[in-house]
């Protein structure tokens, strides 16, 4: 990462990060997640949101309606979703990209 970061500034990069919430810019996740920026000097953070926003409001009007062509999950998927989940973890964690904090 330090190695990454010189290079952008020996390009005359700037690089700020933060601390970011998703749940303060009207996602309904409480995650937080390391933003690292690179930028010529024009970049800012967006400001916090209000008011936060719950996943019940966010799908509030989906929640009783679902067109006919949708495709809803059946018992059989209870024991698969389980297996896909665990090994896409470890395929996203054996050749990661992204840096997960």
């Amino acid at each position: 990462m330090d190695e990454t970061i010189q290079s952008l500034q020996n390009l005359d990069y700037i690089i700020d990060w933060k601390l970011l919430n998703a749940v303060n810019f009207s996602v309904p996740q409480n995650q937080e997640r390391l933003i690292v920026v690179g930028d010529k000097g024009k970049f800012k953070f967006p400001n916090i949101q209000k008011p936060k926003i719950s996943a019940g409001e966010a799908l509030e009007s989906m929640a009783f309606h679902s067109p006919p062509e949708s495709k809803l999950l059946r018992s059989n998927m209870d024991e698969y979703v389980p297996k896909y989940e665990k090994s896409m973890k470890k395929l996203l964690f054996a050749n990661a990209l992204v840096i997960y904090i």
